[in-house]
């Protein structure tokens, strides 16, 4: 339930415009999550989502794709 709410948390920070909160929120929370063995590719797409919305597709493209490679199937 924690990384659903994280998500959601994202999510509200980037629909308001926060996109330099959201990136570092999101920072904060894979910092946070990375021994976990649940996905975290909903939160990888949100830091996509806030870096396109400040303006840096390069790396919201880099954050898309392994969003992609992480997905199973």
């Amino acid at each position: 339930h924690q990384i659903a709410a994280a998500e959601g948390l994202l999510q509200a920070l980037c629909g308001s415009g926060q996109h330099a909160a959201a990136l570092q929120t999101a920072h904060v929370i894979l910092r946070v999550c990375r021994s976990r063995s649940e996905s975290l590719a909903g939160i990888r797409y949100w830091q996509g989502r806030a870096a396109e919305g400040a303006g840096d597709r390069p790396r919201a493209i880099s954050l898309y794709r392994g969003v992609e490679e992480e997905r199973p199937g």
